[in-house]
């Protein structure tokens, strides 16, 4: 048999160590993949799902209200999503015909003739303003003196008559100059949307009539 030369000794060799320093080093690669926001912290927040559509306007006339939604993707033990899953605007239509129903008439309406409160009674139901929760369906029983709560009206439904706010899950909101509700957002004095009085200039000057 022949024997091997230094060199092919010395290759060997030099192999056998390699390999384990080879092996470590695609260890620390990959933790420092995982560590960069390659992959994913089990401490960090999780993340939102593009926005979904804005869905119809709920009304079919006058003024209503369109939602839309995103979905937050997070591991078990991961932070919950900062922000709002839903996001609802105002929508405007053209005006309803003269002597529609009301909204809120309508839902009222839908009791008419139904037994409630736990008798064989039925009763005519008509919006009842007086109560103090705007956004919850109460309805004065016609030719009675009590009304009934029915829980919260549709989303859409304004607060009261003739007021700006529309209710959106049980809470009266009003729409900000982005059209979101419950945003807040304000014009400022230049007549941007939540601007910052930067975007136009100012001239202030003293006129005298001689």
């Amino acid at each position: 048999m022949g024997k091997l030369r230094p060199g092919r000794v010395e290759w060997l060799a030099s192999g056998h160590t390699e390999r384990p320093h080879l092996f470590q080093n695609l260890l620390l690669f990959l933790w420092a993949l995982l560590n960069c926001g390659l992959g994913v912290s089990a401490q960090g927040p999780g993340e939102w799902t593009p926005w979904v559509s804005w869905t119809r306007c709920s009304s079919s006339c006058g003024r209503g209200v369109s939602v839309r939604s995103r979905r937050c993707l997070r591991l078990p033990g991961e932070e919950p999503c900062w922000g709002d899953s839903h996001e609802y605007r105002l929508c405007q239509l053209p005006d309803c015909p003269p002597g529609a129903v009301p909204f809120r008439d309508l839902q009222c309406a839908l009791y008419n003739g139904r037994p409630v409160l736990g008798t064989q009674k039925t009763y005519q139901w008509v919006p009842f303003h007086g109560a103090p929760n705007q956004c919850d369906l109460n309805c004065l029983a016609e030719g009675h003196a009590f009304y009934h709560s029915f829980g919260r009206v549709l989303d859409g439904t304004a607060c009261s008559p003739g007021a700006q706010g529309v209710c959106v899950a049980g809470r009266c909101l009003s729409a900000g100059c982005d059209g979101l509700l419950g945003s807040g957002a304000l014009e400022d004095r230049c007549g941007r949307c939540g601007g910052a009085n930067d975007s136009c200039l100012f001239v202030q000057r003293v006129f005298r009539d001689a």
